[in-house]
């Protein structure tokens, strides 16, 4: 399998506060892992130092694929609410640039996560669970080879956890790409690595 990204001896945390040491694992193609542990375990603070968005206080974290191949779903978009933005439009901020091809491709991305009927709405008057599929959409629209996903079925009901994780699963065996969550949902880790989070370091 293609290795994607790598962590060695890798330290996550805030200033000189360590929260997670000891960060040992490796993403390859094909491949669906899953980083669970107690909220305040040091998840999210992983996924953060994997993103470069949070500094690392020790050891390496390296990619092998540019970043425009890595598509996230995070935890919240911050957005204000009373703009005049669409699920559609949305969607398009993934894209650098505009065009009838890259429109193409955002609304395949809905249609994905079953949203295309309402890819014209107001993203503000989406229900949460609605607006957490329109940013699994967004992730998925520039057909990355590796997916970060940090707790992505916050407001979601069971039924569209389940179809989520059978289409993520199905992007990993069929189109051999890479799957990072964290998560709870017991359906998603069938057939998955699990990593476990706890006591200040990762397991598994």
């Amino acid at each position: 399998m293609s290795l994607l990204f790598r962590a060695v001896d890798g330290v996550c945390g805030y200033g000189l506060t360590a929260i997670v040491s000891a960060v040992n694992f490796e993403l390859c193609a094909g491949e669906f892992v899953i980083l669970e542990g107690a909220n305040g375990s040091g998840k999210s603070t992983i996924i953060r130092t994997i993103l470069g968005t949070q500094v690392s206080l020790g050891g390496s974290f390296t990619w092998n694929i540019p970043q425009e191949k890595i598509g996230v779903v995070p935890q919240d978009l911050p957005i204000d609410q009373s703009l005049p933005v669409t699920a559609l439009d949305l969607v398009l901020t993934a894209f650098l640039s505009g065009g009838k091809a890259v429109r193409s491709q955002a609304m395949l991305a809905l249609e994905q996560v079953g949203m295309e009927s309402l890819a014209h709405r107001r993203f503000g008057e989406l229900s949460g669970g609605q607006r957490r599929r329109v940013l699994f959409a967004r992730a998925l629209a520039t057909d990355p080879a590796c997916l970060i996903l940090d707790e992505p079925t916050v407001n979601m009901d069971a039924e569209t956890e389940l179809a989520l994780g059978e289409l993520l699963h199905r992007m990993v065996t069929v189109e051999q790409k890479c799957v990072l969550a964290t998560s709870h949902v017991t359906a998603w880790m069938n057939g998955s690595r699990v990593l476990r989070v706890e006591g200040g370091t990762v397991h598994g």
